[in-house]
């Protein structure tokens, strides 16, 4: 952790360096969270600053800290006071170069042997802490990049190396090497020792005007001599003409988790990435009517996961303004690899007026391994809004199973804008929490009881 006086000393001496240049350009955003949560009998916050500037062909960012609990496990904080610069960065970019140095994300291939990016649906922010260089020119690219790479609660630290060559030999094809070394900290509770990832892609694009076509596969060699070796392969093919859209996906991944690696899940985004053992693929079809603007898709996938196998069926639409005024987004599935599990989900939006509207979402999962185990949640969420001044919501959740003793979940809140800028945010009430996917990565949400505000503001 960075001293509070050297951190002060530090931004100060950013700012009064930057402000000598007239043509810089700042963006300053502040973000507060305040929260009593009841379960813990705790007063929390989460406040961060961020400072952003752009002058010619350079680009600089601050991201400052201030809390006493993490957004992963709120009801595990302990309550001590963190001061940190969290993130901080310095880019440069021209026509063919592109060079970061500090906290930056990154992403080699379709994530075979490298993914480090951000995803708010699973509060999942890790940053690569180091250096990384792109050039690009004509047919050729080139990508190397190195540094650590930390959890979100600073409790497992990787270092890494990584690199990736890609080449157009002609101007719808594009080849690549992907590749990337890690190796875990000392202080790691579960330790890979080092291992190699070496991946090789194919791009094809428009070829007879309506396919698509990528693969990429390869290995992933560990060191430790107790650990197995792995490999992995993803590929796509798409057609596209006219109204119609049909996407073929495959996978298989043997042993091909570094902890730091994130494939394609050839499946619905919602659903984890299974690296241990997984083989499958689906058929997407998605047919499209322009008058009124409506999606209807229907998908069918077959997996064998660890042993078990089976078929994962899914289907629905997505409607856009009809008649001006409503949205409505629905689907329905079933994935029964070694027990069914049946999920709905429905989101309708609909515009009184101009100012006024309404949306209410609806989702169930239910699954039942045996007649002594039948797990079953439901969420019902209502929000009317007032543009551009307020909005109104109502959460319940139902759990099957108790948590925090109970199975009925309540929530209220409201968000007042005073400008396109800043805004407020007050809820209360209890949530349920649970298993949270996005992108083939997973997170168990902590249950909540208590009252909680937050405050944005950009300039």
């Amino acid at each position: 952790m960075i001293k509070k006086h050297k951190l002060i000393i530090f931004i100060l001496f950013f700012l009064f360096s930057l402000e000598s240049y007239s043509s810089i350009r700042f963006n300053f955003t502040y973000n507060s969270d305040f929260q009593k949560n009841q379960l813990i009998n705790q007063f929390q916050y989460y406040n961060t600053l961020s400072i952003n500037s752009i002058y010619k062909k350079f680009s600089t960012g601050l991201l400052i800290r201030l809390n006493n609990y993490y957004l992963q496990i709120p009801n595990d904080s302990n309550g001590e006071l963190n001061f940190d610069l969290y993130r901080k960065y310095i880019q440069f970019n021209s026509k063919n170069w592109h060079i970061n140095i500090g906290d930056f994300y990154t992403l080699l291939g379709k994530g075979l042997v490298l993914s480090v990016l951000k995803n708010e649906e699973i509060i999942k922010e890790k940053t690569v802490l180091g250096g990384e260089i792109r050039y690009s020119k004509n047919s050729f690219e080139f990508k190397a990049l190195t540094g650590i790479v930390k959890n979100e609660i600073d409790s497992q630290k990787w270092y890494l190396f990584g690199n990736e060559i890609l080449f157009n030999p002609l101007k719808n094809i594009k080849t690549g090497i992907h590749f990337s070394f890690i190796n875990d900290s000392e202080t790691n509770n579960m330790v890979l020792g080092k291992r190699f990832a070496t991946t090789l892609s194919l791009r094809i694009t428009k070829l007879l005007k309506v396919f698509d076509f990528y693969v990429e596969g390869g290995i992933l060699d560990f060191n430790e001599e107790y650990l197995q070796d792995g490999f992995g392969i993803f590929s796509n093919l798409s057609y596209s003409k006219g109204r119609s859209t049909i996407s073929f996906e495959f996978k298989r991944y043997n042993h091909f988790d570094n902890y730091l690696n994130n494939p394609p899940v050839a499946d619905k985004g919602d659903e984890q990435s299974n690296l241990t053992d997984t083989t499958g693929g689906r058929i997407l079809y998605q047919y499209s009517f322009f008058e009124p603007d409506i999606v209807a898709f229907f998908n069918i996938g077959y997996y064998n996961e660890s042993g078990f196998s089976g078929p994962h069926i899914y289907f629905g639409l997505e409607a856009q303004d009809i008649f001006d005024r409503l949205t409505l987004i629905g689907s329905y599935g079933i994935r029964n690899i070694s027990y069914p599990i049946k999920r709905t989900n429905i989101d309708i939006l609909y515009q009184i007026s101009d100012r006024i509207s309404i949306e209410t979402t609806y989702k169930n999962k239910f699954y039942k391994i045996s007649e002594s185990f039948i797990f079953e949640e439901r969420d019902f969420n209502v929000e009317i809004s007032y543009l551009p001044k307020i909005s109104l919501f109502f959460l319940y959740q139902y759990s099957r199973q108790k948590i925090i003793n109970r199975n009925h979940f309540y929530s209220v809140g409201l968000k007042y804008y005073f400008s396109n800028t800043f805004f407020i945010r007050l809820s209360g009430g209890t949530i349920r929490g649970g298993e949270t996917c996005s992108g083939g990565q997973c997170i168990r949400v902590q249950p909540f009881k208590g009252f909680r505000a937050s405050i944005f503001k950009s300039w």
